[in-house]
């Protein structure tokens, strides 16, 4: 790669270190003054959120940086940029490698970079005192292309938002935790950062929201809550209260919708891995799933070698809302649960391949498209309605 490719950041007390979870991948940070941040407008495609710049944040961000300049260092969380390789450069600089608008840029403080572009192309004293300005930077390389948008998601929600919307959950915790006592994975659920356990709390209120017929009735479909851990808490902090009998009657068959999205992990990544193999050839490196051998779906009990992106896992496990119905205060399935699986999940795994591939090859973001919930959705629902015609046409036997 020339050096054409390589963005300088100025920055100030650089250093560079190796992630020790994952391999490969290096961290950079440093603190660079506002008016040397280099142009990134290009690479801003990597964030799966635009920045609003009439907001209450951007404001907020903007009135600190023309005038309060020197406590940005303090309050702002800085820049988060992907980078395919960072070294030091002259004069203490980092030299980043951004080439890629689809892997490299931008991954979180898009606000933070536009009001600071703001403040530049303002008033002659907004520019002097935006450049008074120094902004924490954060480098990263070596990140698997499936982490990147669940790592953007993630960074794109503050710790004092989402810790504060967790707290008003706490009491309706015991309801999650009653429905999954002495059930396959009920000990692998983390409810709170430092509990044990290995699948987070807003893992499981997303997987709760999903079936939630009366936030979503049918045919909408919850695309809009992928990789959005906030508005995922906040209407499930909404729902526990307003809605509490529909909220009870999904956390009712919780253990059933885990184990199904276990069961899906495991039946969908089968034909994904048979479909990659078709698609790239034998021997060619799986571009699709993370590896991860030897781990254990906690609600199915299953080992698998390969982990389904949750990109897709949704999109799949929202199309069985055709085979949810509520009946009274209770929800029911239709149909077997495990016998509709064998039967959609070759078709299903076509469907999400399809989406990704239109997306850039990027498996996280199937997740967030639209046509994959209809399409997976059209294919359950077809099904169902086969399987319960079978059934009535049995019955007259």
């Amino acid at each position: 790669m020339t050096e054409s490719h390589y963005t300088v950041f100025p920055v100030h007390g650089a250093s560079i270190t190796d992630i020790p979870s994952t391999p490969h991948a290096r961290y950079a940070t440093g603190f660079i003054r506002a008016d040397q941040i280099p142009d990134l407008s290009a690479f801003r495609s990597i964030n799966p959120r635009s920045a609003v710049p009439k907001g209450e944040v951007p404001q907020a961000i903007f009135h600190t940086l023309t005038e309060h300049p020197l406590q940005m260092a303090l309050k702002n969380a800085g820049l988060y940029v992907l980078a395919e390789h960072v070294r030091r450069g002259a004069g203490g600089s980092l030299l980043a490698e951004i080439y890629d608008p689809s892997r490299h840029g931008l991954v979180n403080g898009g606000h933070t970079y536009a009001m600071i572009r703001e403040a530049m192309a303002g008033s002659d004293l907004q520019r002097l005192q935006a450049a008074k300005a120094y902004i924490p930077i954060h480098i990263y390389t070596g990140i698997p292309d499936s982490l990147i948008v669940e790592m953007a998601s993630g960074l794109n929600n503050t710790r004092q938002v989402q810790v504060a919307s967790l707290e008003n959950l706490r009491g309706h915790y015991d309801a999650i935790k009653t429905a999954m006592n002495g059930h396959r994975g009920g000990d692998a659920i983390r409810y709170f950062e430092g509990s044990p356990g290995s699948v987070a709390i807003a893992e499981i209120l997303q997987i709760i929201e999903t079936f939630n017929f009366v936030r979503f009735p049918a045919p909408e479909n919850p695309y809009h809550l992928y990789a959005n851990p906030k508005r995922v808490i906040a209407a499930a902090s909404e729902d526990f209260s307003l809605r509490p009998v529909v909220m009870q009657a999904v956390v009712d068959r919780l253990p059933s919708i885990l184990e199904l999205a276990d069961n899906i992990r495991q039946a969908v990544e089968y034909h994904r891995e048979k479909l990659d193999r078709k698609v790239r050839g034998r021997g060619r490196p799986n571009q699709t799933c993370e590896r991860a051998p030897n781990t254990l779906l906690p609600f199915s009990g299953q080992i698998v070698k390969t982990r389904l992106p949750n990109g897709w896992l949704f999109p799949c496990l929202a199309a069985f809302r055709a085979n949810a119905a509520m009946k009274g205060e209770s929800l029911a399935w239709k149909v077997s649960n495990l016998n509709l699986l064998r039967r959609v999940a070759p078709t299903l795994a076509e469907i999400c391949y399809r989406v990704q591939r239109a997306s850039s090859n990027r498996p996280e973001w199937v997740g967030k498209k639209e046509i994959a919930y209809e399409e997976c959705r059209a294919v359950v629902s077809l099904e169902v309605q086969k399987t319960e015609l079978a059934r009535v046409k049995n019955g007259f036997r």
